[in-house]
């Protein structure tokens, strides 16, 4: 006869346990478990990053060179002037005015070649001085005017030395004659006397604009150099003194 029993109790169950109903002997209560462990989850070694390579710093770049500087230039004179000149006939020599500051003022080229004035600074000649004996040109170029300017040296028919001025169109500049050096005013002698004394007057030439502006140029030689002043009508006020000094212009032709 199987053993008495009494009546089997609910089983609880809690995490990790397991626990058998009161009242029952041992033979018919189930063997203990033993006690479970808590299992813990092992803590994963820490993650060590592989080590990473550290590249090498860079090479400091190098600033190119600047391109050498080029050597500074002088003034430049007019391209078309110079090709223009090279091309007269009969060209004698070249002018070049220029200011104490380095700036060239005037280019003058000086020649024989008719073809290369204009028809109307030759009408505006004849009608000046009718008749008159032609003996030079002038072809120039003056400031900052791109334009040329014509001038004519003549000798008039009452035998004076003059020339005339003009645009290519035929509006007169000036004219300018030479002056006996006795005719010099006294005002203007003084200022010779002071600047350059016992210097021999050469050559004076009276400039008489359209504008109704006269100057008187003189030319003297001192101690073997050639000096021009010129003065504002013939009150002895200097306008400019410059002194001429020969050169040789080499022109390059292309």
């Amino acid at each position: 006869m199987a053993a008495h029993r009494t009546p089997t109790s609910p089983l609880l169950f809690s995490l990790f346990l397991a626990v058998a109903a009161p009242g029952c002997d041992a033979a018919s209560k189930p063997q203990a478990q033993p006690r479970a462990e808590e299992v813990k989850t092992p803590t994963p070694p820490p993650v060590v990053p592989p080590p990473q390579e550290i590249p090498a710093p860079a090479a400091e770049e190098k600033a190119p060179t600047p391109p050498a500087a080029p050597e500074p230039a002088l003034g430049r004179i007019s391209a078309a002037f110079l090709a223009g000149a090279v091309e007269l006939s009969g060209l004698d020599h070249l002018e070049i005015e220029v200011r104490a500051d380095g700036t060239i003022e005037e280019l003058e080229a000086y020649h024989q070649d008719a073809s290369k004035i204009p028809a109307p600074v030759l009408a505006a000649l004849e009608a000046t001085y009718p008749g008159a004996k032609i003996l030079a040109y002038e072809t120039e170029l003056e400031g900052t005017d791109p334009a040329p300017v014509y001038e004519i040296e003549v000798k008039t028919k009452d035998k004076k030395k003059c020339e005339l001025e003009a645009k290519a169109d035929g509006a007169v500049i000036y004219t300018e004659c030479a002056q006996a050096a006795k005719s010099v005013p006294a005002e203007i002698q003084a200022v010779l006397d002071k600047r350059l004394p016992g210097g021999k007057i050469t050559e004076v030439e009276v400039t008489e604009r359209v504008t109704g502006d006269r100057t008187t140029e003189v030319k003297v030689s001192h101690k073997g150099e050639t000096h021009v002043l010129e003065f504002e009508g013939a009150d002895g006020t200097m306008r400019r003194h410059s002194r001429e000094v020969a050169a040789v212009v080499a022109i390059e032709i292309p």
